[in-house]
């Protein structure tokens, strides 16, 4: 009985464990906010989500990135102004914004996209 019993709570820690792991939530990946992006950026190694989150986060960005260059060349305007030799490489640049994020709580609830343009403008402004 007492085997049955440890086999039992072994079992039972196991699965809050794992549980516990799984710090990036499902709905973080809709990235309804900027805290969504965040979590996926800054995800743990040990996530069991870790390989679809960070890849998520770096294609938003990098798409975003894009876009960006895409419409300021087009609208003959920009929301920051990165120099060639100023970029950062892509982990770098997560990093960094992830950093910049946690000092910045109050904007948590905006859109992933406003917290990413926010940081870049305040990172690399436009002079």
């Amino acid at each position: 009985m007492k085997k049955l019993a440890c086999a039992a709570v072994v079992a039972l820690l196991a699965m809050v464990s794992q549980q516990g792991l799984a710090s990036v939530a499902e709905d973080s990946f809709r990235l309804d906010t900027f805290k969504d992006l965040v979590a996926l950026c800054g995800v743990e190694a040990s996530d069991p989500n870790a390989n679809a989150a960070i890849h998520m986060c770096h294609g938003y960005v990098i798409g975003l990135v894009h876009f960006h260059e895409l419409m300021g060349r087009a609208l003959d305007g920009t929301v920051f102004c990165m120099a060639e030799d100023q970029r950062p490489a892509r982990d770098a640049a997560i990093d960094m914004l992830v950093r910049w994020s946690r000092g910045h709580p109050e904007y948590d609830s905006e859109e992933a996209i406003d917290g990413v343009l926010r940081w870049a403008a305040a990172k690399y402004p436009c002079s």
